[in-house]
């Protein structure tokens, strides 16, 4: 097979699911590869939710078992990375419905603050 041939394979066998977006500067931030990653995930999820409901960014649920599947984060990383990011106040959980659901709420202000403080981001506040 030629080497053309790998690369397309390659890119088709990677194309069946779609890729997750991350922001590398919450692993520098956070410390953790996983919290970076959930985190970044959230805040997508966090803005979808918020499309879809008109500009309102509200709860929005995961289950623990639709987080593995798009980030392979096992039950023990989640709930590692919840409390890291719920005792810095970025985020905030409940569970909710029958049969229960977690939900959960990027606290933006929040995030917003982590960042400037973390970051060179001061500049935005001028």
């Amino acid at each position: 097979m030629k080497k053309d041939n790998f690369n397309t394979k390659v890119i088709q066998f990677l194309e069946q699911e779609r890729p997750v977006i991350f922001y590398p500067p919450l692993v520098r931030m956070l410390g953790s590869i996983e919290a970076g990653l959930f985190l970044s995930r959230l805040i997508c999820w966090n803005n979808e939710n918020a499309y879809f409901n008109k500009g309102k960014a509200e709860w929005f649920s995961k289950t623990i078992n639709e987080v593995k599947e798009e980030l392979g984060l096992s039950r023990w990383e989640q709930e590692k990375v919840i409390k890291t990011l719920k005792k810095l106040s970025l985020i905030e959980t409940k569970v909710m419905g029958l049969p229960p659901r977690r939900y959960f709420r990027v606290r933006l202000d929040k995030l917003l603050e982590f960042l400037i403080k973390n970051s060179n981001l001061q500049k935005i506040n001028k």
